[in-house]
């Protein structure tokens, strides 16, 4: 009995921490390196955004311009934002 009553602590445990890393899987962006040697950003999605380091380089330079808040800012009417979970 003692053994069924630590192997049910031990699947809500586990259960737990699953769920905890789900969830900070779902807001967490990381990058990784592609077999192609393209730049992987895993964002929470179901499909990275994987990208050569010269697309990425003028997606950044673009960023820094101001120019995707601008964007937004003049089509907030517009934009539609993912809720979040």
């Amino acid at each position: 009995m003692a053994d069924l009553k630590a192997m049910e602590a031990e699947i809500a445990r586990l259960t737990a921490e699953n769920a905890k890393m789900k969830a900070e899987n779902e807001t967490a962006v990381t990058l990784k390196l592609g077999q192609k040697g393209t730049v992987c950003m895993y964002h929470g999605g179901r499909w990275p955004l994987s990208l050569y380091a010269s697309q990425w380089e003028r997606i950044i330079d673009f960023i820094k311009a101001g120019k995707v808040e601008a964007f937004i800012k003049a089509n907030e009417d517009k934009v539609a934002r993912k809720a979040k979970s």
